[in-house]
């Protein structure tokens, strides 16, 4: 509801705007500055409902596992490794630096990014 005014009235700034430069009108003008203004509040206003919304189902669904062992643990990264995994030399020296392994040299890539290094027997992928 909220955040369908919060469009209405900046279409509705939009238009006073258009309307008050074609007639050369400062009143309309200033209505639309005004529209936007109240969308604008809105928008915060209907932000910060949603955030408390969120948090307030967040916590009456407790915790949830992603089945990681973590417990769903926002100190996870995108890829699903958490800062104490270092099974992989790579991550844990991206993830903690001070770990004394050696970041990975550009030409230690595992995955070649041309396709000479495959077998004849395989077709290019855009064939």
């Amino acid at each position: 509801m909220l955040l369908r005014l919060t469009v209405a009235l900046v279409l509705a700034g939009l238009g006073l705007l258009l309307a008050g430069v074609v007639r050369d009108t400062l009143g309309l003008i200033y209505l639309s500055i005004l529209c936007t203004a109240i969308a604008g509040v809105a928008l915060i206003v209907y932000v910060q409902v949603s955030r408390r919304q969120a948090e307030r189902l967040a916590a009456d669904l407790g915790p949830v596992d992603d089945g990681t062992g973590t417990g769903g643990s926002a100190t996870q990264t995108a890829a699903g490794v958490g800062p104490g995994d270092t099974s992989d030399p790579a991550v844990s020296a991206h993830l903690d630096p001070a770990a004394g392994a050696e970041p990975p040299r550009p030409g230690d890539d595992p995955a070649p990014d041309d396709l000479s290094a495959t077998s004849g027997d395989e077709k290019p992928p855009y064939s």
